[in-house]
């Protein structure tokens, strides 16, 4: 008989206070030897929002990160500038700002990363 051993890496929990009780998280989820994920970027009861500043490092002998989706459930007006840079390999940065007048108010998903498998991800 033949098992087939399936790898996955999971990618950790980020979650920082922003001001007051306004925080981020970028969920923890699992990826497969091979495979592609994207991982959505959320914010929380933010007041006013002018200015999101993010950075992520990674391991980019194990993943790398694909492309960055702004706005995916369209929380966000169009006064809103993504400024996305993932052309170094291990650094995702992402700034969002708004010179706006109506400034986005609440809770929601503001981006998504497309991540890709690349490298022997170990054994577990």
């Amino acid at each position: 008989m033949i098992v087939k051993k399936y790898k996955q890496i999971i990618l950790g929990i980020l979650f920082g206070t922003l001001l007051l009780s306004q925080s981020i998280e970028i969920p923890g989820k699992f990826i497969n030897e091979d495979g592609l994920i994207n991982i959505p970027i959320f914010i929380y009861d933010v007041d006013s929002l002018e200015s999101i500043d993010i950075i992520i490092e990674y391991d980019e002998n194990i993943i790398l990160a694909e492309d960055i989706i702004e706005d995916p459930v369209e929380i966000l007006d169009s006064s809103y500038t993504f400024i996305p840079n993932i052309s170094v390999p291990g650094i995702i940065h992402l700034g969002i700002y708004s010179n706006a007048e109506n400034l986005f108010s609440g809770s929601g998903m503001v981006a998504q990363i497309s991540f890709q498998s690349v490298g022997q991800l170990g054994d577990f």
